[in-house]
């Protein structure tokens, strides 16, 4: 506007002589101003200024035209402005109504199924800082410290939350126990890891066995170079161990003992209870008056066995002191020397009179009702051979006096092939089976200090006939003191007692004369169990790799047997790889990159478990939780403390 007001006056006519030049040359400077004027009522003014000086015959008629067009400018302006704030204010509400909309889905529907379990995630955090790292870490801050046995014990405090890389943990731990001088646990270890990668990646084998051999394990060397010696002979060499094993304790001669006190009389017994005795005066009172109890005593039908190894303390004058009080057929047995557990037990096998046979140890115990009820168990049916309860563990103080629960063995949805799972599905406490099974089928291994009970019930499983009672019968009392089984030695054995019967060739053994539908059936239940003291579900990736090498030997196996023995492979590569993310002498890789490939690993796993499920028709995909494998569960922790 002020422009076209400055082309009026400078096309304007001149003024009349009554004018000085003088004063209308400044007004056309002021036609043409520059001020930005925001204000209707600024503009009306500043054209009324500029129209004063103008000439009557066009400031008259003009004012006007101007004042109207800016007071319909500002009222357009206005009702743009008004438009627009409409549209924005309708925008917001519109935003607004849909993030409502939103919070209430949100707030109706399931929230959305994490990716991985938080046990899963927890592993996948900790691949930002790989292994090798957290070692240097550790060594770095005890670099003061000399003495290994410091370092192992703040390595040994990562193995229970350090589920990827283990292999790289474990072989730091093996070097500072080989360099204190501990080669059993260097070599228990290296059999570990040997176990996870499925074979000798480090050449540790003739270390291990000679080390075993050294320490009186020749049995557990034998089944190491059986298993992780050439793979092309590992299934035949294994397969041969187990029936060697079968001959080789069919009989058992007669041994002389040091003390042999019968008090049992002429009368005929149902059960027999044999009670291997180690420094247990303390604990046989206690014993012998929950067996006095046992519903099956009052009736007659029941007689104890004491086995005493030699022990040092006086469980004769225990035993003496009992029965001055109690009536109860005992016979009491001492050895000239200290012999193992299952010694003692084939001892007691032979003085035993009953046909039915329990075991029990001075730390154990059983319902008052559970010996009669494992007995009828086994006079209703002849063809079961074992009767299996469930039990409890209790913490007990030196006295034997309850203290808590610590745990149930529930072994709800009994079968007899999840033995091969899980040792404990069938046990001895809350037990009973019959004493012909040794007479057909031979008798405990006494080179076994630890691990003989798990061999024998591998080695005599194929040929009987178990049977689940559903009653709370058995009790486990934990004295203070340390256990046996919570000894390295146990471990050690276990690799003949228990890995050996679930390699491929020992799987040959358990199916010889069984027909490939329950070894189908025993590999389907592999990607799905729950073990009898947990309520979670696990999986048995190595027994499930041995059971699908095993139908492809079969001329009837099933039609998916061979995709599935490839599956297997490609599944055991990526569990292995999270086992071992890197190969020794690499270089570290980058923290995100390791995590990265740690989660990749895990997804490509559940990719297999669809796989599989699709190829079996499981109702579940297995692998979903990866480090509830059996792998991650058992003989996963350390010995160094």
């Amino acid at each position: 506007m002020a422009a076209w007001l400055g082309s009026l006056v400078r096309l304007a006519p001149p003024p009349s002589s009554a004018v000085d030049p003088a004063v209308v040359r400044p007004a056309v400077v002021v036609a043409a101003p520059r001020a930005i004027v925001t204000d209707e009522s600024e503009q009306v003014s500043l054209a009324r200024r500029i129209g004063r000086r103008l000439p009557a015959p066009i400031r008259i008629p003009l004012r006007a035209r101007v004042i109207d067009f800016i007071v319909w400018r500002f009222r357009a302006q206005a009702k743009m402005d008004r438009a627009w704030q409409h549209v924005q204010w309708r925008g917001v509400r519109i935003w607004r109504d849909m993030a409502n909309a939103l919070r209430a889905k949100v707030a109706t529907s399931a929230p959305p199924a994490p990716v991985f379990s938080p046990r899963s995630q927890e592993q996948i955090d900790q691949a930002m800082l790989p292994m090798p790292s957290r070692i240097a870490i550790v060594t770095t801050r005890l670099r003061d410290y000399p003495d290994p046995r410091v370092r192992l014990e703040e390595l040994s405090g990562m193995v229970a939350g350090g589920l990827i890389d283990r292999v790289t943990l474990f072989r730091e731990m093996i070097r500072l126990e080989r360099q204190r001088g501990d080669d059993l646990t260097a070599a228990t270890y290296m059999l570990r890891i040997m176990r996870w990668l499925g074979r000798d990646v480090s050449g540790d084998l003739p270390f291990v066995a000679a080390t075993l051999r050294a320490n009186r394990y020749a049995y557990e060397a034998d089944a190491a170079e059986a298993m992780f010696g050439p793979a092309d002979q590992a299934a035949e060499r294994c397969h041969a161990l187990l029936q060697a094993a079968w001959s080789r304790h069919q009989h058992k001669p007669d041994l002389p003992l040091a003390v042999l006190d019968d008090r049992r009389g002429t009368d005929p017994r149902r059960v027999s209870v044999i009670v291997s005795l180690y420094n247990a005066a303390d604990k046989l009172p206690t014993l012998l008056r929950m067996l006095a109890q046992q519903t099956i005593a009052a009736q007659g039908g029941m007689e104890v066995v004491l086995v005493d190894s030699n022990s040092p303390s006086d469980e004769r004058g225990a035993l003496e002191s009992f029965l001055r009080d109690h009536r109860l057929p005992v016979v009491y047995a001492r050895s000239a020397e200290r012999e193992t557990i299952q010694a003692a037990w084939n001892r007691g096998i032979a003085l035993a009179r009953a046909p039915y046979l329990s075991f029990l140890g001075a730390d154990e115990g059983l319902h008052p009702a559970a010996l009669s009820r494992l007995a009828a168990e086994l006079d209703a049916d002849a063809t079961v051979d074992w009767a299996m309860a469930n039990s409890v563990v209790t913490n007990v103080d030196s006295d034997g006096i309850y203290d808590s629960d610590v745990m149930p063995y529930d072994r709800t949805g009994y079968q007899q092939d999840l033995v091969y799972l899980e040792t404990c599905y069938l046990s001895w406490v809350g037990g009973l089976y019959r004493r012909s099974i040794h007479d057909r089928f031979g008798y405990y291994d006494e080179s076994f200090r630890a691990a003989g009970d798990s061999e024998f019930k591998n080695r005599v499983l194929p040929h009987i006939r178990t049977r689940h009672v559903p009653e709370m019968l058995g009790v486990f009392n934990n004295y203070p003191e340390e256990r046996t089984t919570q000894h390295l030695r146990a471990e050690v054995e276990d690799l003949r007692a228990w890995y050996l019967c679930r390699s491929h060739g020992g799987m040959r053994y358990a199916f010889a004369n069984r027909p490939t539908d329950h070894a189908a059936a025993l590999l389907r239940t592999a990607f799905s169990y729950r073990k009898s003291y947990c309520g979670h579900i696990s999986s048995d990736l190595d027994l499930a790799d041995s059971l699908s090498a095993l139908l492809l030997e079969r001329p009837d196996a099933p039609a998916w047997a061979p995709a599935l023995r490839r599956e297997m492979q490609g599944a055991l590569t990526l569990v292995r790889r999270l086992e071992m993310t890197q190969n020794p002498g690499e270089r570290e890789p980058d923290p995100r990159s390791h995590r990265q490939q740690v989660r990749r690993t895990l997804l490509d796993l559940r990719d297999s478990g669809s796989r599989i499920q699709a190829l079996l028709g499981l109702p579940e995909p297995p692998f979903h939780e990866i480090f509830h494998d059996n792998r991650y569960e058992q003989h996963w922790w350390s010995w160094s403390v």
